[in-house]
């Protein structure tokens, strides 16, 4: 027969040829693809249309059915497959970027007897591809900023027609679609950023469109280019035309920047005038020179990511301008534009002048101020500027210690004239002190300047701390102190008499006049030479210090007479002297100098710091000389060391608390310096008996130590003479808890009853602890044996509780020797050797051991890939249960030789076999080997609480069609879970099942499984609905001042709630217990205007509120009655009932708005998967 067109169904494959005929034919929707001739003479396999789809979607946007496009571009869509409405809408889809007109698809009506649109074809056209990408940043900007506006356009390069534009998002992503193959050219435009073409991505910004869309990897565009700008104020805050400003950067980015300033300069600066702008370092170059326009403001595009620096410069051909600041740094760093706002200011204008002396010499370092302000210091020679004045009139002044100046008035200074006169020096200060002991008065004392022919000049008066000053033009002088007669018989002598001064361009040298003293002069014996420096003599009273000489030679100038204490000290206080002090007496004729006294040092101090009574060992390193039980006590003490150099201290054995180690002591270093001796130790003692009739040669016996507190890890106990105890001394260090373990080794065939004993130390101990109890030896015994076969390396163990007490090996012969053990004690034997198993057998009570080895066996299992597989081996006294690895493999090593039974298992997968026995042959490996089939799948998702956080521990059921649980889980502490070993082709439905009030939404989801794991099942918990809420608002226009609402119990008649009305008449009851209630509206008399009946717990009597915690009932109230009526009832003279017109007003609009709002909300965070 000849074949037809053949339809496979799914993957059922068809056995022979079916014969298609008129009856057979099925109506329904065909068309065709058309595309534009530029893509008709595609290469073979170019462009291919099979990988287009055309979907049918109902009116609710649901897709019915999707059918393949055949490389021709036909197509059909069977009308049974749109049974379900009578209209649909047909799209093609395509690879990403594929644009097909119309876009927004072509809709469909299916006749009664299945005729598509009359039986016209549906015509699609495609019109071309997609081009894809993004526009980025130069990767030199370290924080580049929103890409959004980028205009991106696509020119075609052939025609120079723009095929059209985008819009960038901020990320800098694009998109065309619609493209025809031609070559085009990728163009970028942004405000304020100049884009360059990436050539490692779109060489030179040109595109080639083949056959397939293109998605760019990579930045097609990069920004490399932007825009720097901001304003220069004037000093009256407008702006400011003309001002010039320069960018400075490095030299890179001077070569490669496309700089376009906003305004430039009417005339451009010079190279001079650029490189005085420069900033210091001369590390950067001029990028761009702009200037401001005429409302003061500035801009550069173009530059380049990078550090800059603006330098703002104006002047004009009176005077240079003053700006602030004077440059300012500048980071572009990615970002479209930086705007620097009102970056500079004009603050004034500059001006010079020179002070100088009446030679007309400059006077550098004096202080030149306007009106008090504006300071700057005049220069070598005696030129200054000042920068930011003002047009005004000035005190222009100068100042400078000892100098006096001429100052000029009302001086006028303008921008016009920045060139101020000269200021001149008119005389210098002649300066001085006296300086009297407390028997004389300095202050008040006359003191006379005379010209160099006696002439007095001028007379002034000693000031209170001892000064004085003349005003003197440049000359010769001299100057003396006045002393009167009472003073000279006192015998106060003043010492010059008198001093001459000349005064000529600069201040003269104060002139000093003191007391006539006397010097004290002494020697220190110091112990090497020359004398160490810092050494000092003082004197008391008066405070007096000399250093002494390194000769040792002291000497304390210009004493005044009087009885002192002369004391000596070293640096630091590190010296023991003889004696530390002497007495002197200075009388008023003594002769200078005199003789001090000879101070002898004796050593070197040495301070410790003790935490406990200790006994050290002194040794002096450079001689070797030790001095042994030198005692220091707890607390600070004070010795004296003889020699200079380094001495070494060390715990004595005779000490009961000992040092964690040697401490050193320099005299010169350490000088001064407090010695802190820290016992971190304490010595533990103890005794061993050793009975003659089992140790009588026996010298030593080894005790080991461990512990938190143990110092050492073994000590000796040596015999003490005379006796068959054997001593030892232990340290142990200090400790909270610190405990210390003491175990005599066994000695020989000795061993030591206890095993061990344990010392608790403790932190603060300040007394020597008691002796340990005591130890006793006793006679061990030793159990040997041999291997069967002979065999070398076998680990032989003696346990007592699981813990190895002793352990050795066989030898090459396979014997072994294991002890010394306690006689009395009982013990496990145990061997063991990799690979092998032994059977432990002994000869009689007290004979030797047989180890007879068997060689073990091992079993390598495979699971065809699948990896997580249950592996259960069990055999005679073996049992295992392991997962395969990664890569479905495991191997059981060391088995026994024998039989074994293997099952393995896991949910989502059948094996063939289910389970082997398996034997397992001495020496050599066994193999097991499993085909997997997967059967069944997991649906995954998460549980998440209304606030956002995750559900930890909620059960998760999911049940079958008929209703029975299937398989349950619990969520991990990030709310996730996994339903595990579903069987596809069914559905099942998921839900949270809780017993502490929490409600689910949604409350179940239906999922159905097919042949791949489902995701993305997310739950949210809100607590159930506890309490209910009664609102709503009363209508009408009467006054409702004095109303309340009232709500009863239904039953009972208790008042339940009330609330009084305001001017919004609006009302709202909450925390109600959910059950029926009396809704009243009252007068302030309590005289009831109407009610309305409400039953929270069915929820009915009033328009129900959504809401996923609480049960509101929204009510009204109609209020018609005039404001003279209202007047009346609340008087109490008429009956309320003609009035008043109670009715109950649904509020539609407001719980329509609350649906809207929580389906919303529940869309936002619930998830339902559709089925497959």
């Amino acid at each position: 027969m000849t074949c037809g067109h053949i339809v496979v169904v799914l993957v059922a494959l068809m056995s022979a040829c079916v014969v298609i005929t008129a009856a057979d034919e099925v109506s329904g929707c065909s068309g065709v693809i058309t595309i534009p001739s530029t893509l008709k003479g595609a290469p073979k396999g170019a462009f291919d249309l099979s990988t287009v789809s055309i979907v049918a979607r109902d009116p609710s946007g649901v897709a019915a059915v999707s059918v393949p496009v055949a490389p021709t571009g036909y197509f059909f869509v069977p009308a049974a497959d749109l049974a379900q409405a009578p209209l649909h809408m047909l799209h093609a889809d395509g690879p990403s970027g594929w644009h097909f007109s119309p876009a927004n698809g072509v809709r469909v009506a299916i006749s009664a007897d299945g005729v598509c649109n009359g039986g016209d074809d549906v015509v699609f056209s495609f019109d071309g591809f997609g081009v894809s990408g993004t526009v980025g940043v130069d990767e030199a900007c370290p924080a580049p900023g929103s890409l959004a506006g980028t205009k991106v356009s696509l020119i075609n390069t052939a025609t120079g027609a723009r095929l059209g534009s985008v819009r960038a998002s901020v990320d800098g992503s694009f998109a065309f679609a619609g493209v025809p193959t031609a070559s085009y050219s990728l163009v970028a435009a942004h405000d304020t950023m100049a884009f360059s073409p990436n050539d490692g991505v779109v060489p030179a910004g040109k595109l080639e469109v083949g056959y397939e869309s293109m998605a760019l990897t990579g930045d097609a565009l990069l920004a490399t280019g932007f825009t720097v700008s901001g304003a220069v104020a004037g000093s009256g805050g407008s702006g400011t035309a003309g001002v010039a400003v320069v960018v400075f950067g490095a030299a890179s980015a001077a070569a490669s920047t496309q700089c376009q300033p906003l305004t430039t300069l009417d005339k451009p600066l010079t190279e001079e005038e650029l490189a005085a702008l420069a900033p210091a370092g001369g590390a950067l170059s001029v990028v761009c020179v702009g200037a401001t326009d005429d409302d003061g403001k500035f801009a550069f595009r173009g530059i380049p990511c990078g550090d800059y620096v603006l330098v703002p410069h104006h002047s004009t051909a009176q005077a240079s301008f003053d700006l602030a600041p004077t440059s300012l740094p500048v980071a572009v760093t990615g970002t479209p534009a930086v705007n620097l706002g009102a970056a500079f200011k004009i603050t004034g204008f500059t001006v010079t002048g020179r002070v100088v002396n009446a030679k007309g010499k400059g006077v550098a370092g004096a202080t030149v101020t306007l009106d008090g302000e504006h300071a700057t210091v005049t220069g070598p020679d005696g030129f200054y500027a000042m920068t930011k004045v003002a047009d005004g009139s000035y005190e222009l002044a100068a100042a400078k210690d000892g100098v006096f100046f001429t100052s000029l008035q009302a001086l006028a200074v303008s921008s016009a004239t920045p060139k101020l006169a000269n200021l001149v020096v008119t005389g210098y200060a002649v300066c001085g002190s006296v300086e009297l002991s407390a028997d004389f008065a300095a202050a008040g004392r006359g003191v006379k300047l005379a010209s160099a022919d006696g002439a007095e000049v001028e007379r002034t008066v000693v000031k209170a701390d001892g000064s004085f000053c003349f005003e003197a033009a440049p000359g010769a002088y001299v100057v003396s102190v006045e002393v009167s007669a009472a003073d000279a018989a006192a015998g106060l002598v003043i010492l010059p008499s008198t001093a001459t001064v000349t005064v000529d361009d600069a201040v003269p040298a104060r002139v000093v006049f003191s007391q006539s003293t006397i010097d004290v002069r002494g020697t220190v014996a110091c112990l090497s030479t020359p004398c160490a420096a810092g050494v000092t003599v003082s004197a008391s009273p008066g405070g007096a210090v000399a250093t002494v000489a390194p000769s040792g030679e002291y000497t304390l100038a210009r004493v005044l007479p009087g009885e002192y204490t002369l004391t000596v000290a070293a640096p630091g206080d590190a010296w023991c002297f003889v004696d530390e002090s002497a007495p002197v007496v200075v009388a008023r004729d003594a002769a200078s100098p005199l003789a001090g006294p000879t101070f002898v040092q004796r050593g070197f101090k040495l301070v410790t710091v003790a935490s406990h009574d200790m006994v050290l060992d002194v040794t002096h390193v450079a001689s070797g000389e030790v001095a042994s039980g030198f005692e220091v006590t707890a607390g600070e003490a004070e010795t004296c060391l003889a020699e200079p150099g380094i001495y070494r201290l060390a715990s004595s054995p005779a000490s009961c608390f000992s040092l964690g180690s040697q401490v050193s002591f320099d005299t010169a270093a350490d000088a001064g310096s407090p010695l802190a001796l820290t016992a971190t130790a304490v010595a533990v003692t103890g005794q061993i008996t050793v009975a003659d009739t089992l140790g009588a040669e026996l010298t030593s016996v080894a005790v080991a130590v461990s512990g938190s507190a143990a110092a050492d890890t073994v000590v000796t106990a040596t015999r003490v003479p005379g006796s068959d105890a054997f001593g030892y001394r232990v340290l142990a260090k200090f400790g909270a808890g610190a405990e210390l373990v003491l175990a005599p080794q066994p000695t020989g065939v000795l061993l030591f009853k206890p095993a061990s004993r344990t010392v608790v130390v403790g932190a603060g101990a300040t007394k020597c602890p008691p002796a340990v109890d005591g130890f006793a030896a006793v006679r061990g015994i030793y159990l040997s044996g041999a291997s069967t076969p002979a065999m070398a390396g076998i680990s032989v163990a003696a346990l007592t509780s699981g813990a190895a007490i002793a352990t050795t090996e066989t030898g090459a012969d396979g014997k072994f020797t294991l002890g010394p053990l306690f006689a009395d004690e009982a013990y496990t034997l145990t061997a063991a050797k990799a690979g092998f198993h032994f059977k432990i057998s002994q000869a009689g009570a007290d004979g030797e051991y047989t180890l007879k080895s068997v060689q073990l066996g091992s079993l390598a299992v495979s699971t065809d890939s699948v990896g997580g597989v249950l592996l259960s081996l069990s055999g005679d006294e073996f049992r295992s249960n392991v997962g395969s690895d990664a890569d479905g493999t495991k191997v059981f090593d060391e088995l026994m030789p024998g039989e074994y039974y293997l099952t393995v298992a896991m949910k989502e997968y059948e094996f063939e076999p289910r389970a082997v026995q398996v034997t397992v042959v001495e020496g050599q490996q066994a193999e097991a080997a499993f085909g997997a089939t997967r059967v069944a799948w997991s649906i995954y998702g998460s549980v998440a609480a209304l606030s956002g956080g995750a559900v930890r521990g909620a059960r998760i059921e999911a049940k079958s069609a008929d209703g029975d649980v299937v398989e349950t889980a619990v969520t991990s502490a990030t709310g996730a879970f996994r339903l595990r070993g579903l069987a596809p082709g069914a559905e099942y439905t998921v839900a949270v099942v809780s017993d502490d009030g929490l409600a689910t939404l949604p409350e179940s989801m239906t999922v159905a499984l097919g042949k791949a794991d489902v995701t993305g099942v997310e739950f949210v918990t809100a607590p159930t609905v506890q309490a209910g809420a009664i609102s709503g608002s009363v209508g009408g226009a009467g006054n409702v001042a004095g109303l309340a609402v009232l709500v009863s119990d239904a039953k009972s008649g208790a008042e339940a709630a009330r609330v009084a009305l305001d001017d919004t008449r609006y009302f709202y009851l909450g925390d109600l217990p959910l059950k029926r209630y009396d809704v009243s509206l009252v007068s302030g008399a309590g005289t009831e205007l109407g009610e309305v009946k409400v039953d929270l717990g069915r929820g009915t009597g009033g328009a129900l509120v959504p809401h996923p915690l609480v049960r509101q009932i929204e009510i009204g109230f109609d209020w018609a009655a005039t404001e003279a009526a209202i007047a009346e009832v609340y008087d109490g003279e008429i009956d309320a009932a003609p009035f008043f017109f109670l009715s109950m007003g649904i509020v539609v609009g407001s719980a329509a708005v609350w649906g809207q709002q929580l389906r919303k909300w529940y869309s936002d965070v619930v998830f339902v998967p559709q089925p497959e």
